[in-house]
């Protein structure tokens, strides 16, 4: 039986939020007429031989037949998980902690994901831009502890300022606010269609984006033409060009809206400790990547999660 306190002894040897891990098999349950995952098409296509002799056995004493199956597997060859559990949690007993929670985590060159995932993207997050190292949200995986034990933890996170990041990544991806859909089509999807347009054409006014580290939308109430108030958190350091570049982008996004439906009334750029906390409560960040508006994915900077 495993020790009780084996997730200190876990903790003392390395094992911390942020770390990586070989990329072990994970489940997922699904519809067998309908997979849509990667591992699940798989099995599904391997399984059909099996699935038709099971229906044709249920059939025939009159019971319903299997719709549900559970794959297991990995995404793709050299993909990793890297723990997203609390030091905390990894450190707890195991009558009371008994699991840690991973990620995909992958090493690309795609050029978009590694921009995005650094600033403002849900399912993206880059863990180390010299290796190309991004984490995935949308694969999320449960691993018993004990099985940790034989395992060794691998370098992740590049530093102590993004093991920071990548906590408050985690947990803003579980509060991601859901915005009403009146917001999303007057406002939100004329910003996100813009820019993926803007990202097809190459331009360059897109760039203004890359030192924004989040953008944050004031409370809207009322109705119809709602007002919209941007706020853009920056750098402490501030922006290289005195913000000229990022004036230019919001000049264009204030023409984006239906002004039926909404307008810019204003727009701030400002770094965490220019601004009140209450000041920052009072605003909604919204992420560049995908939203869903009237059962249609709103195309962002990034394509949806493709698992």
């Amino acid at each position: 039986m495993a020790d009780n306190m084996l997730g200190e002894k876990l903790y003392e040897a390395g094992w911390r939020q942020g770390v990586l891990l070989p990329a072990l098999p994970y489940s997922i349950i699904y519809q067998v007429n309908d997979p849509l995952s990667k591992i699940a098409k798989k099995v599904a296509k391997q399984s059909a031989a099996l699935e038709l002799k099971q229906r044709e056995v249920l059939a025939a004493a009159d019971l319903p037949p299997y719709t549900i199956g559970v794959a297991s597997g990995i995404t793709r060859e050299g993909d990793h998980l890297v723990i997203a559990s609390q030091d905390c949690d990894i450190a707890g007993n195991l009558s009371e902690e008994p699991n840690v929670v991973a990620l995909r985590a992958f090493i690309t060159e795609n050029a978009n994901i590694l921009r995005y995932a650094d600033s403002n993207s849900s399912d993206y997050f880059l863990l180390d831009h010299h290796r190309g190292l991004v984490a995935k949200a949308s694969i999320m995986v449960l691993i018993e502890k004990p099985v940790l034990i034989d395992l060794t933890p691998e370098p992740g996170v590049c530093n102590e300022t993004t093991k920071q990041r990548f906590a408050r990544w985690i947990a803003h991806h579980f509060t991601r606010p859901a915005f009403h859909e009146s917001i999303v089509g007057a406002v939100i999807s004329p910003i996100l269609d813009h820019l993926s347009q803007m990202q097809k054409d190459n331009d360059p006014d897109l760039g203004a984006l890359d030192m924004v580290r989040e953008v944050r939308l004031a409370k809207i109430v009322g109705r119809p033409p709602f007002e919209v108030r941007l706020l853009f958190i920056i750098p402490e350091s501030g922006l290289p060009d005195n913000g000229i570049a990022l004036a230019r982008l919001v000049a264009r996004i204030g023409g984006w809206f239906n002004p039926l439906a909404a307008r810019l009334v204003a727009w701030e750029a400002r770094h965490l400790y220019e601004i009140t906390v209450g000041d920052y409560l009072d605003t909604e960040r919204f992420y560049l990547d995908h939203y869903t508006y009237r059962g249609q994915t709103v195309q962002g900077l990034l394509p949806p999660p493709n698992i």
